[in-house]
């Protein structure tokens, strides 16, 4: 099918995800909304790091967890690392971790935590953005794992996203289009940019977190990928036309 799909996207997703979407028949744009910003200095966060024991685990659910990290910031870390993703994982490799731990298949935060066996009284170290969609401690605790978590990174809008979601918009007039809600924070940014509601513009969310923080600031979600991948939005968005 030929239909107009804007994706919120950084390199990484824009090319795992076009091949995708190309041969679904979607004429996919790409921008950037959000961009990461460090909150935390390099050297505060390996002294951070450098005091916990070796039996705790570092859940990394992104690479902007790490911002642009030092090849030894993880180096002297001894403890196993959950990293969500091969982008988090190569992230975590460079910054000098031994025993990376890769939720393969891309499939998100909460999933990634729950496929592991967790015995009570673990301990995690959760490095996080400052807003995240899924809360790893509430996941955790009902299993009894203790959970320590650190904001090190914020996201940041990207000015020149507005020009290419007010180009998009004014290109399609009337001819019906998607777009990706990758997170509630981005789909937020969206909104600041070119005011809701958007004539002709169905929203497909990147999973229930992100359908449920829309459709409580009364956004109509028309359709709710099955899985945080090209494959489930591409599913989604075919299942919702």
């Amino acid at each position: 099918m030929s239909l107009p799909v804007l994706l919120p996207a950084d390199g990484q997703r824009a090319a795992r995800w076009l091949p995708v979407f190309a041969e679904a028949g979607f004429e996919t744009t790409t921008v950037t909304l959000l961009k990461p910003e460090s909150v935390s200095g390099l050297e505060a966060t390996a002294r951070f790091l450098a005091n916990r024991g070796p039996d705790t685990w570092l859940v990394l659910g992104s690479a902007f967890a790490l911002g642009e990290a030092a090849p030894d910031l993880l180096r002297h870390w001894s403890g196993p690392v959950l990293a969500v993703g091969r982008r988090t994982a190569d992230a975590a490799r460079r910054a000098g971790a031994a025993d990376v731990r890769v939720a393969e298949g891309e499939p998100g935060l909460r999933a990634a935590i729950e496929g592991l066996s967790w015995t009570p009284g673990r301990r995690v170290l959760w490095l996080r953005g400052e807003e995240a969609a899924v809360d790893v401690a509430a996941v955790l605790a009902p299993k009894g794992v203790h959970v320590e978590a650190v904001t090190t990174y914020r996201m940041r809008p990207e000015p020149a996203g507005r020009h290419i979601l007010e180009d998009w918009m004014a290109a399609r007039p009337g001819r019906p289009g998607w777009f990706v809600a990758t997170s509630p924070a981005t789909f937020r940014t969206a909104v600041d940019h070119v005011p809701w509601p958007w004539p002709a513009v169905s929203v497909v969310a990147l999973g229930g977190t992100t359908a449920a923080a829309l459709d409580a600031s009364g956004v109509p979600v028309r359709a709710v990928a099955g899985a945080p991948t090209a494959e489930g939005v591409r599913d989604a968005i075919v299942r919702g036309c």
